[in-house]
Formats: C-alpha cells, structure tokens, sequence
C-alpha cells in the first residue's frame, strides 16, 4: 500500500483490521503473508482473498465492542489463462510452529465455514475442480 499517503492511511481504518493474538500476527501468519509475497512474485502476480472466519469468536476487546475471531483464512489464486491455480489455508489465531502447508486446505471448506461465494464468475467445471482440490503442489513451500 505504499503506493501513496492516502492509501497506506487508508489501511488503518478498522474496516481493514481485524484483532489478531501478537504470537500469531508475528509469528505463523507473517511468515504466511511472506510466502504469499514470494509467490506473487514467482508466479508474476497472483490475486488474495483474506479475512477472518466470524463462525466462532474466542473472546472479545475494547469492552466487549471487537469480536476476536478464532482463525483466519487465506486464498491464493493464479489464472495463466488456460492453467488456473490456487491454494486456500485456515490458520488459527494463536501461535504455532507447524509449517504452513499443514495448514492447506480447499476452498470448498472456506466457503462452508464463511458463507462466501470464491470464484463464482469461473465457469462451473473450473470453479468446482479449483475449490474442491487442496493444490499443494503447484506452490513453492
């Protein structure tokens, strides 16, 4: 977001934030906003989805005001045209030393828990294999 003032400001706004426990937020999910970083860069761009997954709250701040949730969900989508890729991760809000494929999971399962709709412009064949799958194998871990 450094694009410019307005924009890296604009990311502070609690729109953008959601509460994260300090041993998850500089631990595991740095490390997984890093490998997203190396990806985007190996693979010339590729496109994230984030958020949080409000199914469960493990507790709550500013006087009970901020729901915390519980785990965090990644997707990371790579469309070469014909070749289309992507790998989905739920991590929980806490630390953790487990590697991040450990954390692989299918899109379809995201969906489930957040109510979301991913990739619903695809043509259904596409969109069914691409959320069904767990594609490790087409990221560098």
């Amino acid at each position: 977001m450094k694009l410019n003032l307005t924009s890296m400001s604009e990311t502070f706004y609690m729109s953008n934030m959601s509460p994260q426990d300090p041993s998850f937020n500089r631990g595991i999910w740095e490390t997984l906003e890093s490998r997203v970083r190396t990806w985007a860069n190996e693979k010339n761009g590729v496109y994230v989805v984030t958020g949080p997954i409000l199914k469960n709250i493990c507790g709550s701040i500013k006087n009970g005001t901020i729901s915390v949730p519980c785990s965090y969900y990644k997707i990371v989508f790579k469309d070469n045209g014909a070749e289309k890729i992507a790998i989905a991760l739920i991590l929980n809000n806490q630390g953790s030393s487990s590697s991040l494929k450990s954390f692989a999971t299918s899109i379809d399962n995201i969906e489930a828990l957040t109510g979301i709709d991913f990739f619903s412009s695809l043509s259904d064949d596409i969109e069914n294999k691409l959320e069904s799958t767990i594609n490790t194998s087409s990221w560098s871990w």
